[in-house]
């Protein structure tokens, strides 16, 4: 268990500006595309528009080493001050062969129904559970995916009592980590996947945080 400290750690997680593929309808996973026009302005215009700076100066902004991730993290540096700090922790969930593949869409025969339908039950039943569908996909598993948000979230409140931490990552992963710091099930649907550039604001004490060693 995480030893107590007086002072929280004021975290601000926030999902990537809207990509390319996010347009397009294709799941990234651990592959990349370009912010959109749109999403740089989208992002800039939210936190001009919601003070972001004052309210929340930052003083470092952690990042998925993904593209998407680090060009969304220049732009609120740019903005709330801090530094970047690159975090392999922070990426996207990984989904094997249907990333950079269409949503739902099944070519040449190639990607089966039954990996789609997995994906969009993933919150019901975990995809570990069926090993042969989970082999298949040659996605993360559900443990592997817990095991690094829950050890950025330790090392993160370990280290910066007292300080605002943004945290610019993905859609799965800011949705695990919103279940974890609630107490739910991981791989449960949730708060569900936020928005391009939706924040998520909390304020945190290692006792408030069940990170079993």
């Amino acid at each position: 268990m995480i030893k107590s400290n007086e002072q929280y750690v004021r975290l601000v997680m926030v999902r990537h500006a809207e990509t390319e593929w996010n347009l397009a309808g294709k799941l990234q996973g651990w592959r990349d595309s370009r912010l959109t026009l749109a999403g740089r302005k989208a992002l800039s215009s939210f936190i001009a528009r919601n003070n972001i700076p004052r309210q929340y100066p930052a003083d470092i902004v952690y990042s998925s080493d993904l593209g998407r991730a680090l060009a969304s993290a220049r732009i609120i540096c740019n903005k709330s001050g801090g530094y970047i700090v690159p975090d392999q922790r922070l990426r996207e969930r990984r989904f094997g062969i249907l990333e950079g593949k269409q949503k739902n869409v099944c070519i040449n025969g190639f990607l089966h129904a039954r990996h789609w339908f997995a994906y969009q039950g993933r919150y019901e039943k975990c995809l570990d559970v069926c090993l042969a569908i989970a082999t298949e996909l040659q996605a993360e598993s559900e443990t592997a995916f817990e095991r690094r948000v829950v050890d950025f979230l330790r090392a993160l409140v370990r280290r910066h009592a007292g300080k605002t931490i943004y945290v610019v990552s993905h859609g799965e992963w800011i949705r695990c980590a919103n279940n974890i710091l609630h107490g739910r099930t991981s791989w449960a649907y949730g708060q569900g996947i936020p928005m391009n550039t939706e924040m998520n604001i909390f304020e945190l004490k290692p006792p408030q945080l069940n990170l079993s060693e």
